[in-house]
């Protein structure tokens, strides 16, 4: 009870934010919750730093697109350099690679024409099986 109002007493003295308060049994004294001056710098600083980390990484894939063009630079700088003998192993390696791809490419395309052409069958046929509003005035 004593140990309440001295508390209590020296919350009335201190400002709230930079109030102390006595843990009871252990007589030591701890900081309180920060201030709100403190949120507001810790909040600017924790954006500040995930700004520079979103930068941080901009940058980096900026320099690795940068290393990926002059790769196609000297890789095209060289091809152009090499003799028809040299290209053969590659050339037979993009035909092999083009030669197992093409047929399914070819079927994935036909797949798809032929639904596109089975949807507008569909409805060409609902469009002629509806009523006509000239039919219904010739009947009536």
């Amino acid at each position: 009870m004593e140990l309440d109002k001295i508390i209590h007493s020296i919350n009335l003295v201190m400002e709230p934010r930079r109030l102390r308060h006595l843990i009871r049994g252990k007589g030591t004294w701890k900081e309180s919750p920060m201030s709100s001056h403190q949120q507001i710098q810790r909040t600017v600083a924790l954006r500040k730093a995930g700004h520079e980390k979103d930068q941080s990484l901009k940058d980096k894939d900026d320099a690795i697109e940068m290393l990926a063009k002059k790769v196609d630079t000297l890789t095209k700088a060289k091809w152009k350099t090499i003799t028809v003998e040299e290209k053969k192993p590659y050339e037979e390696k993009y035909k092999a690679i083009t030669g197992d791809v093409t047929p399914l490419i070819a079927l994935q395309l036909e797949d798809s024409i032929l639904r596109g052409l089975m949807n507008l069958f569909s409805e060409y046929i609902a469009i002629l099986e509806e009523p006509s509003p000239l039919k219904q005035m010739i009947q009536a």
